[in-house]
């Protein structure tokens, strides 16, 4: 490289002296002889000099190519001004100076000012107008490989990595690119954002090319704006071997995808475009590929080289966070840096790393639940405890059941695991999915399927969509609240919008069987939902309204060890018909109470927030209940 650029700078300066020659000759008045090129020497045979690769990249006439040497000389030479009469050449003084003259080369429309190679400033007239080189050219002719600081602040540079995992795929794109003419366009879909930067790195490094990213939502929206960013970038391509990659968020605003569309459509050369769901874009030079989540080997050999040496007792971790987590390597790096210091043992270190790189997208459009409650917790009939422990084994049991014993490699459906919570308000259900997080030491996370649903054909869809695809890196426990809003007895077909209805729950529950992950429906009336969706659940919980005996059981956990307390009676409590919600509502409600007045929890502070809670509820106060409190 520094031989390169020690011949360059050389045969620059002997192609600046010839054009500088010529124009003295012309501001002499002397013949127009501009002398031949500047011979090419052997250190230059297998990379042409900046200027010559220029002139072929644009297709430049000698007279356009004098006139960019002209620019050149202007800066680089330093007796320029006195030898030709002037700081900047001129149009005029090209006409005489240099053979073939062109007077329409400056035009709006020509090569040097389309692809802005050269300027013209604002004095008139316009032949006698100054003729500038623009400093990325004047930059690129001297060696530089650098991106045009313009360009640098909206695009940053992605380095190739090592991407066995997908060199199947990666030959493929560059065969395709190879077999293309000049202009190309390549669709990467799916995965994660840091896996098609590495595949399309990895592509760019096999074809001798670098990759640039430039984010969709740093696109102008204005037209001129997106104009300006097209002809720089054009220009930069052309002066170096650079490949652009537009990287569409997962939500991307309507106006963000029209502009980037708009950019695509027209941009020239070789161009990726990363996006999690396919994209339409109206050109015909475009190939789509779609990337599949690697295999669990792969995954668990990148985890192990991202992590280094690490301890035996740390391989049993490794399998189930492979299986759990499908994060992209970029992800998985950080994770593994996050690891490396804290509380805890390693492995638990690398868990819980783990669940906050799935975290982002799920955070933007879910409330996430810190799960902190324990079996202990629960106060359920035995039947009700043994289902939720049969589906907390099949979260526990993923790895050997779907990997080692070859569930997974069958067949990639039903793999999920779909649950229905049915019972009163306040039974229980949202703190049984809380213990079930907490059990397997993921995140829990809350949507309400009312504010899901959406009257407009297909947007209830586009919104599940959203929610599955953002969980599936982590397997997160989702909690599909209000379920009755979207199920209920749907299955005669009397209007139109019945059918879309069905089409909705059926894209629900195909998603739920797909999800890798346990995906809980919650539901206040269990009768309300039709039996053909309910078939299609793995297992339906009822959560009864408690009795006496479990109400009891509920107060007695219903206060800290830490919260002072006196003559608190748990068998008068269990008297007042509520269920597990309302209880906790009371046990805090009366802990304030008593924080207020420097008291001690007793059944006098408990009596006063139960009557408040009846009120909320609307509900008649059981006066006969609290007798002897």
């Amino acid at each position: 490289m520094e031989r390169w650029a020690e011949a360059n700078w050389v045969y620059l300066q002997g192609e600046m002296a010839r054009v500088v020659a010529a124009m003295e000759r012309a501001m002499a008045s002397q013949p127009v002889t501009l002398d031949p090129p500047t011979t090419i020497p052997r250190e230059l045979i297998d990379r042409a000099p900046a200027i010559v690769a220029l002139a072929r990249s644009f297709g430049l006439s000698s007279f356009e190519r004098a006139i960019v040497l002209a620019g050149a000389a202007a800066e680089l030479v330093p007796d320029f001004a006195k030898r030709v009469g002037m700081p900047w050449p001129v149009l005029r003084l090209a006409l005489a100076a240099f053979t073939n003259g062109e007077p329409m080369a400056l035009a709006p429309s020509g090569r040097l000012r389309a692809h802005r190679l050269i300027s013209i400033g604002e004095a008139l007239p316009l032949f006698s107008a100054p003729l500038t080189l623009d400093e990325a050219v004047l930059h690129a002719l001297m060696g530089s490989t650098a991106l045009d600081g313009r360009l640098a602040t909206a695009m940053r540079e992605i380095e190739p990595t090592n991407e066995a995992a997908r060199h199947e795929l990666i030959e493929r794109i560059v065969a395709t690119c190879s077999r293309a003419s000049e202009s190309l366009l390549v669709g990467l879909v799916g995965c994660s954002e840091g896996d098609r930067q590495a595949v399309a790195a990895a592509a760019c490094s096999a074809l001798g090319k670098r990759l640039f990213r430039l984010r969709a939502a740093d696109l102008p929206l204005d037209p001129f704006g997106r104009a300006s960013l097209r002809e720089r970038w054009e220009r930069e391509r052309r002066l170096h071997p650079f490949v652009l990659l537009v990287e569409l968020d997962r939500d991307t605003a309507p106006e963000v995808l029209r502009a980037t569309a708009a950019l695509l459509a027209d941009l020239g050369g070789l161009a990726f475009v990363s996006s999690h769901q396919p994209v339409w874009i109206s050109r015909a030079s475009y190939a789509s590929f779609e990337l599949h989540v690697a295999p669990r080997e792969q995954r668990l050999k990148r985890l192990r080289s991202a992590l280094g040496p690490h301890d035996a007792d740390l391989e049993p971790t490794l399998e189930q966070i492979t299986t759990q987590f499908t994060l992209g390597s970029d992800a998985m790096s950080r994770a593994c840096l996050a690891a490396e210091a804290g509380a805890g043992t390693r492995a638990d270190r690398l868990w819980n790393a783990c669940r906050v790189q799935a975290r982002p997208h799920l955070d933007d459009i879910a409330r996430r639940i810190e799960p902190r409650a324990t079996w202990d917790d629960l106060v359920l009939p035995a039947s009700t405890m043994t289902q939720l422990r049969e589906l907390s084994s099949h979260i526990r049991n993923r790895t050997q059941v779907l990997e080692r014993w070859g569930f997974a490699a069958r067949s990639q459906r039903g793999l999920g695991t779909g649950a229905l919570f049915a019972g009163a308000s306040g039974t229980g259900k949202t703190f049984a999915a809380e213990v079930l997080a907490h059990e397997a030491r993921l995140d829990l996370y809350h949507l309400d399927l009312s504010q899901l649903v959406n009257k407009y054909i297909g947007e209830t869809e586009k919104n599940l969509r959203r929610v599955f695809d953002a969980a599936e890196d982590s397997g997160a426990i989702l909690l599909f609240d209000e379920a009755d809003s979207l199920f209920g007895k749907r299955g005669e077909v009397d209007k139109g919008t019945d059918r879309y209805a069905n089409l909705e729950v059926s894209y629900l529950l195909q998603r739920m069987e797909q999800y890798r992950g346990l995906a809980i429906l919650t539901t206040n009336q269990r009768d309300a939902i039709d039996n053909a969706f309910v078939r299609r659940l793995r297992c339906i919980v009822n959560f009864p309204f408690p009795d006496v005996a479990e109400r009891y059981g509920m107060w007695q956990r219903a206060f800290p060890s830490e919260a002072p307390s006196h003559g608190i009676d748990a068998s008068k409590l269990a008297r007042l018909k509520l269920p597990g919600g309302n209880i906790r509502s009371i046990a805090l409600n009366a802990a304030y109470l008593a924080a207020e007045v420097g008291e001690p929890i007793s059944m006098r502070h408990l009596l006063s927030a139960s009557r408040s809670e009846y009120a909320k509820i609307e509900r008649p106060f059981p006066e006969s209940d609290v007798t002897g409190w």
